[in-house]
């Protein structure tokens, strides 16, 4: 079948924050946990849920590479598998695979008879062919002209296993070996063998997350997690497996292998890293004995000197790449920043203007340049998981954690802690405190609602006392001095200033869900994100906007944020969202912007326009039309009253896409497109346009697909959207 793909070619671009006046997007991940490893003649690659990483094996020069400065589709990296030609072959979570020659980047997306899904998990090549496997769609092999397609659809008489793919192997003679998610699947071209617990004795549940083959042609693999895992070999004959129970194994959870110039078999476990010689464990080595930074190891990969490189992760304490050699233990920092978790659940600026960012294992301080964490460590935060932030009008900072409570923190160094113990806070997982214009702290809780006064008195709101639902999750205050608490099945509730509830929800009120995650306040309207929809309340009825009448990407809206111009930003499953309150809708996602993952959890604007956008598994981005403002600048010029994108349709597209856009007042409008390297590639308009609404369409059959930008351009301000042309 010949290639039907949507390629990119771009030049490599580099997309600093301490230049973000040129950029209008940066992104900030944590690259500690590696999920693959590869080796050219010069570097060490390693793909990260952060990036690509690059390790020069003469300086250990590391280079890091995100969506943002480079063509990297996708920074959740899967696998890597490197050509003869030195070109890495980069499998992603979301995105598809991508090809770099160290210059430019070309990415295969799923379509038509290419590649069967977007989530890589595996890569290796024989004789020029690369064959790759997926995680729900099964494998497929590329020669560079021809794909082949493998799952139960194209091949009915293929076992159902293939479908799930964790790894891949490859014989000398072309035979190919399969670990799925529940099987061990050989296949020479014409015939398959499965190994299953159903048909193979001793086979542990679960599935085969790692293989290698040695020189014997033995194919070694481990399978398995959590309490039924092995190291298990199979000799063409019969299959052997070590168990915690049998051998020396010291963790059932195995995660990865290879197989040393010795004859050694490394295998990863949740304990650490131990040597197999073939018929027992012979060395173990932890964070006891060794520089391992943690003991949970996921991969292994040993390299053309016999040295070993690990990525070592742990959920709480991090991790990051590990060699070992002649020289000993080193470890490499592999994220691109100092972000401590790419789960980012809580934003706020200070009246220092410092960003502080809740995550999933730690708060830190952001003051445009430079990082400062504060874990459990190294400060007196309660719990890892850092669900919101709110500064006083003294400067201290109110934060809820998730296990731990409330705290409050001067930003320095003295922290006081308000739990279960030492205080009424109704329960330790607390997920939001937002601060009335009287100094009341409002802390919402899985078992209450809480108020703090300066005073140290508490007051409780349950389930015994009229509030809907004890599970409470967001907050927000209305110019009446009502309280508006959303609950996370009773629907939203408001609490006037003698103390007195009303509730809403969807037996009562036409609010589209009882789910409430996000509430503002705008021009008299309280507004909602739910579980299905956005929705604004007037005092009497509920207007939603959802997937069937708006262009609201998601339903299930997280986060509402609204800027000078009175434009909604909205946090959802489907990405980013700007709407202008009445019918115009944009959408920011993975694929029409840098976006690093359309799961928007948090969404903050701060005084210069920049939108902090915090992501469930992808970091923490900022983006401002136009050029992003260093968080300690005073100034901004802000023009997205003036005109607006509000879409290309379609987008990805053939041949012709249609741009929707805006003019709040008449102008000169130019309209071009520009390819990755800054190219003008195609001017579209230039004349003067009156206020309205407009259509204009770009024929591009004649470019060759790739990431395009379309920028509009008046007097004064412009505004630039990525496109992407699918190839013919």
């Amino acid at each position: 079948m010949k290639n039907s793909i949507f390629i990119l070619a771009i030049l490599l671009l580099t997309s600093l924050f301490t230049n973000a006046q040129n950029a209008e997007w940066v992104n900030f991940t944590n690259g500690e946990y590696v999920l693959a490893i590869a080796e050219d003649a010069t570097h060490i690659w390693a793909g990260t849920t952060g990036g690509l990483v690059s390790i020069d094996k003469l300086t250990g020069n590391i280079g890091h590479f995100n969506k943002t400065n480079s063509g990297l589709p996708d920074n959740y990296v899967l696998s890597i598998a490197i050509d003869n030609n030195g070109n890495k072959w980069i499998g992603t979570r979301q995105a598809g695979l991508a090809k770099f020659d160290n210059v430019n980047w070309t990415v295969y997306y799923p379509m038509g008879n290419s590649l069967p899904h977007d989530e890589i998990t595996s890569l290796c090549f024989h004789n020029s062919t690369l064959w790759i496997g997926t995680k729900s769609s099964g494998f497929a092999s590329y020669d560079g002209q021809n794909w082949a397609i493998y799952n139960a659809t194209t091949h009915p008489g293929a076992p159902f296993q293939i479908n799930g793919v964790n790894s891949i192997a490859m014989e000398q003679n072309g035979k190919l070996w399969i670990g799925t998610h529940s099987a061990l699947v050989g296949f020479d071209g014409n015939n398959w063998e499965v190994f299953n617990a159903q048909n193979t004795t001793g086979y542990p549940a679960g599935s085969v997350n790692s293989i290698q083959i040695d020189s014997q042609n033995n194919k070694w693999m481990v399978i398995g997690q959590w309490n039924d895992g092995a190291l298990a070999k199979y000799d063409n004959n019969q299959m052997q497996f070590w168990t915690t129970a049998n051998s020396s194994l010291p963790d059932q959870w195995v995660n990865s292998l290879a197989i040393d110039q010795n004859g050694l078999v490394w295998v990863c476990s949740m304990a650490g890293v131990s040597t197999f010689n073939g018929t027992a464990f012979v060395d173990h080595y932890s964070i006891s004995n060794t520089g391992l930074p943690v003991n949970e190891v996921n991969r292994v990969f040993i390299d053309s000197d016999n040295s070993k490189w690990f990525g070592a992760y742990h959920y709480w304490d991090g991790g990051g790449l590990v060699s070992y050699n002649l020289n000993g233990w080193q470890t490499f920092n592999t994220s691109s920043s100092e972000l401590p978790h790419n789960l980012v659940l809580s934003i706020t600026k200070a009246s220092t203007n410092d960003m502080w960012i809740g995550t999933q294992n730690a708060l830190s301080k952001f003051d445009g340049a430079n990082w400062t964490e504060f874990n459990q460590q190294n400060s007196g935060l309660p719990a890892y998981i850092v669900t919101s932030i709110a500064e006083d009008d003294q400067g201290l900072l109110w934060i809820t954690t998730q296990g731990g409570g409330l705290a409050s923190f001067d930003g320095v160094s003295s922290w006081t802690v308000y739990n279960t113990s030492n205080s009424q806070i109704p329960d330790n997982a607390a997920f939001a405190v937002k601060i009335d214009q009287n100094g009341l702290k409002w802390i919402t809780t899985s078992s209450g609602l809480a108020t703090l006064d300066a005073n140290g008195n508490w007051v409780i709101y349950n389930t015994l006392n009229g509030l809907p639902d004890n599970w409470t999750w967001s907050i927000a205050f209305d110019q009446q001095n009502n309280t508006w608490i959303g609950t996370f099945n009773g629907g939203l509730a408001k609490v006037d200033a003698g103390g007195n509830l009303t509730v809403f929800n969807t037996s009562n009120s036409t609010i589209p869900d009882n789910r409430i995650f996000s509430i503002v306040e705008h021009n008299g309207l309280i507004w909602v994100g739910t579980r299905n929809g956005l929705a604004s309340f007037d005092g009497s009825s509920f207007n939603t906007y959802d997937l069937s009448n708006s262009g609201l990407p998601e339903n299930t809206v997280h986060s509402i944020a609204i800027d000078l111009a009175g434009h909604f930003w909205l946090g959802t499953l489907g990405g980013l969202a700007r709407f202008d309150g009445l019918t115009s809708w944009t959408v920011f996602d993975q694929f029409n912007s840098f976006l690093p993952s359309n799961w928007v959890r948090e969404v903050v604007i701060d005084n210069h326009g920049n939108k902090w956008i915090g992501t469930h598994d992808g970091g923490l981005s900022i983006y401002n039309q136009g050029g992003i403002l260093s968080v300690q600048e005073n100034q901004i010029d802000d023009n997205s009253n003036r005109i607006s994108i509000l879409n290309t349709v379609p987008n990805p597209f053939v041949n012709i896409t249609t741009i929707h856009y805006k003019l709040e007042k008449a102008d000169k409008i130019r309209i071009e497109i520009t390819n990755m390297n800054g190219q003008l590639v195609d001017l579209i308009l230039h004349e003067n346009l009156a206020a309205g609404d407009y259509k204009t369409e770009w024929n591009a059959s004649r470019y060759i697909g790739g990431i395009y930008f379309c920028t509009i351009q008046g007097q004064g301000f412009k505004q630039t959207k990525k496109i992407v042309l699918l190839n013919k």
